[in-house]
């Protein structure tokens, strides 16, 4: 375990610093855990709540990363924004619409040269609707804080007791292979990515208990990849913008 203090680059650092000095105690059946409180709009979410999240997006370079939900959660999950500094409701015009941290992205990226994204896990539990938490005579921002994570306790536990799922006991059904091969064929996927395309279906399937063989709908249903007079893409471009397509809905 290790606090890291505020801040992406500080989340980051300490990360790199614990996995390194245990990177030989690392197996199979590792993972790693972030937990932390974040912001979040009034009518997203009430104080105490926990979210697992799916999606990170880091706000000053606009980049996305996509931990791999590859179980079906016991509580809810959510994408998270994570900013460089505090985001206070009296000192912007334009509030996010999502939940606010300013870690989980730099953990994201520093785990991610240890584990493989199925084996990082983040949940984030409400403390605040972009209001600063001040002390009072009655009780200081510390207790405050430590009450919220007690009462959230049980949907941690809730999330560690879940094992890391293991890939050659999860497959896709032959109709499900089928969806698959027509995908990698139609967007000419390289061998990168047709891995990351397997583990979003398997993913996605474990998750919704849905057929991940939908993504050829979402494929039809997307202005430029694929129409009727197509059978398939021309150019890099084209299955980028196809595979990215099939990355939203996976994971969203």
């Amino acid at each position: 375990m290790v606090v890291s203090g505020t801040g992406k680059i500080h989340s980051a650092m300490s990360v790199a610093f614990l996995l390194n000095e245990f990177k030989n105690s690392i197996i199979d059946s590792s993972w790693i855990l972030n937990f932390g409180t974040c912001g979040a709009p009034k009518v997203f979410s009430k104080i105490g709540e926990s979210f697992l999240i799916h999606k990170i997006t880091d706000e000053g370079s606009s980049k996305s990363v996509y931990p791999d939900i590859l179980f079906k959660s016991p509580i809810l999950e959510s994408p998270l924004l994570t900013v460089d500094k505090p985001v206070f409701e009296n000192e912007t015009s334009e509030l996010p619409d999502t939940l606010v941290d300013m870690e989980a992205f730099g953990f994201f990226q520093a785990s991610r040269k240890f584990f493989s994204s199925d084996r990082i896990r983040i949940v984030k539990t409400v403390s605040d609707h972009f209001t600063k938490l001040e002390s009072s005579r009655e009780t200081n921002v510390s207790d405050k804080i430590s009450r919220i994570i007690e009462d959230t306790i049980p949907k941690i536990h809730s999330i560690l007791v879940i094992p890391v799922s293991r890939s050659a006991e999860i497959d896709l059904k032959p109709d499900e292979t089928s969806a698959f091969l027509h995908i990698i064929e139609i967007l000419r996927l390289s061998e990168t990515e047709t891995i990351q395309l397997k583990d979003w279906m398997i993913g996605y399937k474990i998750r919704t208990g849905n057929s991940p063989k939908q993504g050829l709908a979402i494929l039809k249903s997307q202005n430029g990849i694929l129409n009727s007079e197509k059978i398939g893409v021309k150019t890099r471009e084209e299955g980028k913008k196809g595979l990215h397509a099939l990355k939203q809905f996976y994971q969203s």
